[in-house]
């Protein structure tokens, strides 16, 4: 997975999530993650940076939900 820290610059959104898929029951732990995804303003202004983090947030979510049924189905 890319490194964004070292890869993002003024104007990048970046966004990191660590996850963890528990079952409930067992409270045993069925896998773990850390995501990151990013997203570059088009400008430097606010409303650029609002955007920009909600596109990285938008791919962040659609690749945690994939991953999330991948390992619920190997179960």
């Amino acid at each position: 997975m890319p490194r964004f820290a070292e890869a993002a610059a003024l104007g990048d959104a970046v966004v990191r999530l660590d996850a963890q898929l528990i079952d409930e029951s067992s409270r045993k732990l069925l896998a773990s993650r850390r995501f990151e995804t990013m997203a570059k303003a088009s400008d430097a202004t606010p409303e650029a940076a609002v955007m920009a983090f909600g596109v990285a947030s938008d791919e962040l979510a659609e690749v945690l939900t994939g991953w999330a049924i991948e390992v619920l189905e190997d179960q």
